[in-house]
Parts: structure tokens; C-alpha cells; sequence
């Protein structure tokens, strides 16, 4: 049993993060605590954005008031989500927030085993890119790890670790593990990211050691020159993955390059992907 953390704009509730949710409820056996957002504070979006997105939501357009269809929209998805989580049999407690949505969720955070998230979460009306602000500030101070959620799901076929070398990374890994010991018979993809044969033999070999203990079917893949093509090649076209990153932020896959792996991750791959960092 593990306390899921699924967060989610108030106005903007998408049946495939729906889903997905699910799925990780039934692999883990845990029930889901949803947080619906809403920030009251610097919320920039038009008029026009909020009523497409109570279309959406499955309410009826009229005339009413800015903040009763906001009102309506986050009631409905409210409602559409209980009874999701009812036909998936999964038990879901529901809260809204109301404020600075990303302190909220990283208040939260201190004491969820992992945060549910789109990489498009946002609360702006201009443009904002993938990942979001809001993503990235979660991404960067979430005191658990983060899944930011596919675009689609068809199911979980294949893990790729990502290893460059740091503590990071092999924290991620160790976490993914305990997190979800029911996908260890899947085949593993072990990819390290070496472009300056910085990785000690010795490291590689332990942590190789501590992946046969629980997983069967390793591969390993190491990228020396070409860092940046081989990465997104290797990871945008993997069918059914789920991808583990090493800290957002603070590590090769988020500062070595410009953009950022773990920027090009997040904007370019459909596949989940789980990152953490160890405080």
C-alpha cells in the first residue's frame, strides 16, 4: 500500500491521466488521494479558455459568471473522477486547494510515496512550454518522486534506467524498484550517459550486480560521443516504457546540455516518466 499523490487542475481533468492512475493503484494496491487545483492567486487564463475547458468537463455553456463555471467544472470533474475510481474498485479521497498550487503540492508531498502529474499543468493563458513552470518547480522541490503521466496508455511493457554516473540516478532506480516490485519480471534497459568516461568500472559493475538481484532481463546500452541524439533516440521510440531519470535539475541529464535531456524527455516522449532526487 502506498499513499498516491494525483494532482490535477481543477479545471482540467484528462481520461487518460485517469487511467493511468488507475493502473499504478491496482499495481501497488493502494488507494489514490487527489488534489484538485485552483490558483486563485495569479490564474492568467481568459475567459474564453475557461469556458472550452467546462466544455470539456461536460458542462453546459450559458451565461453564467466566470467563477460559477469554474465552480461547475471542477464539481464535474470532481465527479466524473469518484466514479472512475468506483468502476476501477479504487478507494479515492478527493481535496481541493485553492491558493499557490505548486506550495500546496509540495506541502503535500512530505509525507505522499509519489506525485501523479501532467507535464502540461499549467495555470497560465499564454503559451507556457513543456514541461510547464509549474511542472518544473515541482520537479525541483517535490519531497517524493514524480511520474509525469504519458499523453496515451496502452500499458507498461519495458523499463529504461538512465545512469550518468551520479547518486541521483542510482536513487531513482533503487526507488522505482520499491515502489513497484511487481514490474521487476519485465525486461530492463540499462542506459548510461559516459560522453566523458567519467563512470568508474567498479560503480557500473555494483550497480549492474544489485539489477540482477531483482530484475531478470537486463540489457545495457552505453552512449560515450553523440550524448544528446543517441539519448532521445533510444528513449522517444521505446514502445511501452517507463522511463527513470535521475534528479531534475541537478544532474548530466538536466545541466550537461542545452536544452536539457530531461527538458527533451518531458517535451518529446509519450512513455511515463518517474524522477526523483535523494535530498
Amino acid at each position: 500500500m502506498q499513499k498516491i499523490l494525483f494532482v490535477t487542475d481543477a479545471l482540467c481533468l484528462r481520461e487518460k491521466s485517469v487511467e493511468f492512475a488507475a493502473y499504478l493503484c491496482k499495481l501497488s494496491h493502494s488507494s489514490l488521494t487527489a488534489i484538485f487545483l485552483e490558483d486563485t492567486l495569479f490564474d492568467t487564463r481568459t475567459e474564453h479558455t475557461i469556458r472550452a475547458c467546462a466544455m470539456e468537463a461536460g458542462v453546459t455553456l450559458d451565461d453564467a459568471p466566470v467563477e460559477t463555471m469554474k465552480r461547475r467544472s471542477c464539481a464535474q470533474n470532481i465527479k466524473r473522477l469518484r466514479a472512475a475510481c468506483a468502476t476501477q474498485e479504487i478507494t479515492c479521497n478527493i481535496y481541493r486547494e485553492c491558493g499557490e498550487p505548486v506550495n500546496e503540492v509540495i506541502r503535500e508531498s512530505v509525507c505522499a510515496d509519489f506525485i501523479l502529474v501532467d507535464a502540461d499543468t499549467s495555470f497560465r493563458n499564454s503559451p507556457d512550454p513543456v514541461p510547464t513552470g509549474f511542472v518544473k518547480e515541482l520537479l525541483n522541490y517535490a519531497q517524493c518522486p514524480v511520474i509525469v503521466m504519458p499523453e496515451s496508455f496502452e500499458g507498461i511493457q519495458q523499463l529504461i534506467f538512465t545512469y550518468d554516473g551520479k547518486l541521483s540516478s542510482i536513487f531513482a532506480i533503487k526507488q522505482f524498484t520499491y515502489l513497484f516490485p511487481d514490474l521487476n519480471r519485465l525486461p530492463v534497459t540499462l542506459l548510461t550517459i559516459d560522453a566523458d568516461n567519467k563512470i568508474a568500472p567498479e560503480d557500473l559493475r555494483r550497480l549492474q550486480e544489485w539489477l540482477e538481484v531483482h530484475y531478470t532481463n537486463i540489457t545495457w546500452i552505453n552512449y560515450e560521443t553523440s550524448v544528446r541524439a543517441g539519448l532521445m533516440e533510444e528513449l522517444i521510440y521505446k514502445h511501452g516504457a517507463f522511463i527513470v531519470m535521475g534528479a531534475y535539475g541537478r544532474s548530466v541529464f538536466s545541466t550537461a546540455f542545452q536544452p536539457s535531456h530531461a527538458k527533451q524527455v518531458l517535451e518529446l516522449v509519450t512513455q511515463p516518466v518517474f524522477i526523483t532526487h535523494n535530498h
